[in-house]
């Protein structure tokens, strides 16, 4: 059976199972919700043959945003919750997006009721899992607790294989940046080179403590890969924090050993 229609889109079935194989799936923006999560979960779980599976601008957690900007639907974790839980026996899975599906509650804009059950349930499978190489989670509004339980997952999870995570425009504050310099500074794990945490709510003090660390652990600070060649910085309203950052990240030949441009 294929097409089963749970929230007014059909899930390909045969695909998310692997009896008809594919190794991406761009299930983006298509409004599936907790029902939707649930099927998915339990069909990727027996799937080894996918790497890559978009479930981006969802409503994972049952609720979203109508057009007259007001949030709809009752939270739950139990969609998001199943999917991490497929994760952990799914060892086949690489690259995995979970961009804008309200994770933790709250729309883009702040409204709704913060509650970290869900990412709390993403960062427990962070610690344990060793095949993804990417995760994208921003547009969640995270929070400074949601951040600091993602970094610590991968960094204390000698497995990972998480090269680069990117955190940028997420108003993380000071709070949430002293949890992450201390999930990378006590980090097992040599995978998590790249930590885009440009364009936060960082003081001058929370900016240089991360700068500190990344420079002990050779870590990049604005999202420079270590083969990249140029680097645009323009236009990017930049402010004294983000310069503190950039020039950890100048200072580093193992950062910039590549860079031969940068705006």
């Amino acid at each position: 059976m294929d097409g089963v229609n749970l929230d007014g889109f059909a899930l390909p079935v045969k695909k998310l199972k692997g009896t008809d194989p594919v190794e991406t799936l761009d299930l983006s923006v298509k409004k599936l919700g907790v029902a939707s999560a649930v099927v998915i979960a339990f069909l990727i779980g027996v799937n080894g043959g996918l790497t890559s599976i978009d479930l981006s601008g969802n409503e994972l957690c049952g609720i979203w945003t109508d057009g007259y900007s007001k949030q709809q639907g009752t939270y739950t974790a139990e969609g998001i919750t199943a999917i991490a839980d497929a994760l952990r026996v799914n060892g086949g899975l690489t690259s995995l997006n979970l961009s804008y599906n309200q994770l933790c509650g709250l729309d883009r804009d702040g409204r709704g009721t913060y509650t970290a059950e869900g990412i709390t349930a993403i960062a427990d499978t962070l610690r344990v899992n060793g095949s993804l190489t990417s995760v994208m989670i921003r547009g969640n509004k995270l929070g400074d607790e949601g951040w600091g339980a993602i970094f610590a997952a991968i960094c204390g999870n000698k497995d990972s294989k998480i090269m680069s995570m990117d955190a940028s425009s997420e108003n993380i504050g000071p709070a949430g940046v002293k949890l992450i310099a201390e999930a990378l500074r006590t980090s097992v794990t040599g995978g998590l080179t790249v930590a885009n945490l440009m364009r936060n709510h960082l003081d001058v003090e929370s900016a240089k403590m991360l700068a500190e660390v990344a420079k002990q652990k050779g870590i990049s600070l604005c999202g420079i890969r270590h083969d990249q060649t140029t680097a645009d910085f323009s236009g990017k309203f930049l402010k004294l924090p983000d310069a503190i950052l950039l020039a950890s990240d100048l200072s580093q030949a193992v950062v910039t050993g590549a860079l031969t441009k940068i705006e």
